[in-house]
């Protein structure tokens, strides 16, 4: 390539790569394993200090809206016996939210859902699928209407009852931490 057409072409190659190296910002990546989920956090201009407290968020969620787990808000009120349970303002939001789906879609979507999760096992191999008779069982115990939330006060009434909030939580979780990241000046991550 020689010539005018030759110059042309080296230029706009020297002005691609010059914009390319212009363009590039520090980026930082953070991988754990939350809600049985790989998680991939990538922020675009924040400070890594900034990808290291909203995988702790991530994880304080976790922690609070699992299934299992000592200091989860959701196994205190799943044992409680229909006793009201004292929870973190973010597990009553979380509920609040997770009724208005059930009361919107007239019970299809149900947070009382746990005694049927409950009955699936995906960690096995090869994985556990329930009989009919025990999803029928199990799906008889769920009702939304059972759970009551006042303040951070929650009951869960029902003998046998269990929420289980997998199909909310991660969306909550990550609009949490997005509301975290534009505090922090994070425009994209």
């Amino acid at each position: 390539m020689t010539g005018k057409r030759g110059g042309i072409w080296l230029a706009a190659v020297g002005m691609c790569l010059m914009l390319a190296g212009c363009s590039q910002e520090k980026t930082t990546a953070r991988t754990g394993f939350y809600l049985d989920t790989v998680v991939e956090l990538t922020i675009y201009g924040g400070e890594p200090e900034t990808a290291d407290k909203a995988m702790e968020l991530i994880a304080h969620y976790d922690r609070l809206f699992s299934p299992e787990g000592e200091e989860s808000d959701i196994v205190r009120m799943n044992q409680a016996s229909g006793q009201p349970v004292t929870v973190d303002a973010d597990t009553a939001s979380l509920l609040q939210l997770a009724c208005r789906c059930a009361e919107r879609t007239g019970g299809a979507f149900d947070p009382t859902i746990g005694p049927a999760a409950a009955l699936w096992d995906f960690q096995r191999e090869p994985p556990v699928v329930p009989e009919e008779e025990a999803l029928s069982r199990a799906a008889a115990l769920t009702d939304w209407r059972s759970v009551s939330v006042d303040g951070c006060r929650v009951t869960l009434t029902g003998e046998g009852r269990a929420v289980n909030l997998g199909g909310v939580a991660k969306g909550y979780i990550a609009d949490r931490v997005r509301d975290y990241l534009a505090e922090q000046g994070v425009e994209r991550a």
